[in-house]
């Protein structure tokens, strides 16, 4: 088995109380993505499978900054209109960089890119949320 990455909308403490998850397992071969997609897959952890690992890693890590931007937006006070501006232009530079390194643009549109970045722009539990939020407010990153 090689490496399978694990990728899409999903808090912990959301998982430990048995919420429904769901999420992407991307591996450059589809056959193995879907073998840990059947291995882990449960009523409440839907996993799809995906052989876009560049896309799957890409959506997952891009939308760490955006989020503290947004984070940031609202902690300087501007309201959810500019938030979403930011996010949807975020949405479109994650396609074009998946694209420019070889990714499926499309994989960006799906849980592990506009779920993934939904999450954790516009919920208090996301720690990048807070980390702009707190940025705004001239705290110290430590």
């Amino acid at each position: 088995m090689k490496l399978t990455f694990l990728s899409g909308p999903s808090f912990a403490k959301e998982m430990v109380a048995n919420h429904p998850i769901s999420v992407v397992v991307a591996a450059n071969k589809i056959e193995e993505a879907k073998f840990v997609q059947n291995l882990l897959s449960s009523s409440k952890f839907r996993i799809y499978s995906s052989d876009d690992v560049i896309g799957v890693e890409l959506g997952g890590a891009i939308k760490n900054p955006i989020a503290i931007g947004a984070g940031i937006f609202q902690g300087l006070g501007y309201g959810m209109s500019t938030v979403a501006a930011l996010v949807v232009r975020g949405c479109r530079e994650t396609r074009l960089v998946c694209r420019a390194m070889g990714g499926k643009p499309e994989t960006c549109v799906g849980l592990t890119g506009v779920g993934d970045l939904m999450l954790t722009c516009f919920s208090s539990l996301s720690r990048n949320n807070r980390c702009g939020k707190g940025i705004a407010e001239g705290k110290s990153l430590d």
